[in-house]
């Protein structure tokens, strides 16, 4: 796993990068050719102005494609929890942040290779009339760490639903959390003294408000959250 100083290290690395371009030391271009890690320049809007080599691969865009990416839709590449969760802060930072702050936060980015959204650690730092970035995958970070990696994914997920979950009245959550652990409908009912009839429309509105589908959505709201 990173170490603190390695990530401080990281943040110096992205100071230092703006330095020498701002001093007409180096080029994007050049200063991209430095780093072995995924290394992106956006606009404000945190449309695609610059990828590295490393980042082209990883994202599995050529350079004539990124030329064409620069002006469209930011789906192909941030999960929707980021966009809706995460670019809007990264915009606040742009515009009443400090510019001489690095920015980190996790989003999910498509990996191109594995057909899938990953999560990344991203580094951030306004620069001219944009974002310097360093992305992180934390397959790269944690290697096989799979605890690390789970605590993540569930602060993750609690921070991108906690809107939804608190939508629920006490009782509902009550009744999330009694599903969680297995109990059926009988046995919550006979738990908290109400009907079955009164258990199965608390369920009912736990499902549409949660948009739960199988036990599996059930399971990660109540790791998320501390149910079970």
């Amino acid at each position: 796993m990173e170490t603190l100083a390695s990530m401080l290290n990281r943040q110096q690395q992205l100071i230092n990068y703006e330095r020498m371009m701002l001093e007409g030391e180096e080029s994007l271009e050049d200063v991209g050719g430095m780093s072995s890690e995924i290394l992106q320049f956006s606009d404000k809007d945190f449309r695609f102005l610059y990828l590295n080599s490393e980042g082209r691969k990883w994202f599995g865009v050529d350079p004539e494609k990124l030329s064409a990416i620069k002006n469209g839709s930011l789906d192909a590449f941030f999960h929707p929890d980021t966009l809706e969760y995460e670019l809007p802060k990264l915009k606040r930072y742009y515009k009443v942040g400090n510019s001489d702050k690095i920015y980190s936060n996790y989003q999910q980015l498509y990996h191109s290779r594995n057909q899938c959204y990953t999560i990344c650690m991203v580094l951030t730092k306004k620069i001219r009339k944009g974002f310097l970035s360093f992305i992180f995958p934390l397959e790269k970070m944690m290697g096989n760490s799979a605890k690390i990696k789970r605590i993540i994914r569930e602060e993750i997920f609690k921070r991108n639903h906690k809107r939804q979950y608190e939508s629920l009245t006490s009782r509902e959550m009550e009744v999330l959390r009694l599903l969680a652990t297995g109990v059926n409908n009988p046995c919550i009912a006979e738990e908290l003294f109400i009907s079955r009839r009164t258990v199965e429309e608390h369920r009912k509105n736990i499902n549409r408000k949660l948009e739960i589908r199988s036990l599996r959505d059930i399971l990660e709201y109540a790791y998320a959250f501390d149910l079970v």
